[in-house]
């Protein structure tokens, strides 16, 4: 079972630590698994350094309270296109051989190996992920503030949704008021849709600037950009 704490035993850990502190979001972590489909390896080599940073005492990652369950309810709809975009992959393949077949060359790759045989290691590495992250216990004063902003339709909340992603924020929001120490303290999305302003070219929300306003707090929304924020250098080089 992954380690819960409240916020402020975090903030306690992070301030005897000095290391960097990471906040991740329910679409980073399933990013892991879509990250093939979605032409971006590095995502993979990025998270066994996350992983591994966080082992080594360079980085504090963290989850919000949310992600597990939201997780697990998409965990099998994200695999699945995972596999069926594997799948696809393999019958591109299999056009090509036959192509080269008729046209009287010789195809290298054998017809044996499957692309869908890949999927369960990426969904090992995001229970890896998501078993490595220290979670954020769930605390009365963060949902009252989380229904407060998704009653008012502030963002992240959008048309009237967007509880749990309220909560999520809102939970970082009181981690960056109470942590003496973490440079950088940062929440990385991959869900520009709630958390951006596309009529300002996908600038961050004012929502959330206003909601971040004075704190060491930051958004990031790019998992290389992430990286570079609380990866040491050595480790940047390796992925």
């Amino acid at each position: 079972m992954p380690t819960k704490r409240s916020i402020a035993d975090i903030a306690a850990d992070i301030a005897r630590t000095s290391s960097p502190a990471l906040v991740v979001d329910t679409c980073v972590s399933l990013d892991i698994v879509r990250c093939a489909w979605r032409a971006k390896p590095r995502i993979a080599a990025i998270a066994i350094q996350f992983i591994e940073a966080h082992l080594a005492g360079e980085l504090y990652l963290c989850a919000p309270s949310v992600l597990q369950k939201e997780a697990g309810r998409n965990r099998a709809e994200v695999e699945g296109e995972a596999r069926r975009k594997a799948r696809d992959v393999d019958e591109s393949i299999t056009h090509y051989r036959r192509a080269v077949a008729h046209a009287g060359g010789n195809y290298p790759h054998t017809a044996a190996y499957s692309h869908e045989s890949l999927i369960p290691l990426l969904m090992s590495l995001h229970d890896r992920f998501l078993a490595t992250c220290v979670h954020i216990l769930p605390e009365d004063n963060n949902k009252a503030a989380a229904f407060a902003r998704a009653s008012d339709n502030r963002r992240p909340a959008r048309k009237g949704g967007g509880a749990n992603d309220c909560l999520l924020f809102e939970e970082f929001r009181s981690l960056a008021q109470v942590v003496p120490a973490a440079d950088p303290l940062v929440l990385l999305t991959t869900n520009p849709d709630d958390f951006t302003d596309k009529s300002k070219a996908g600038a961050v929300h004012q929502d959330i600037s206003d909601g971040l306003a004075g704190m060491k707090g930051q958004l990031c929304l790019d998992w290389d950009w992430a990286a570079k924020l609380v990866l040491t250098a050595a480790r940047l080089k390796s992925i």
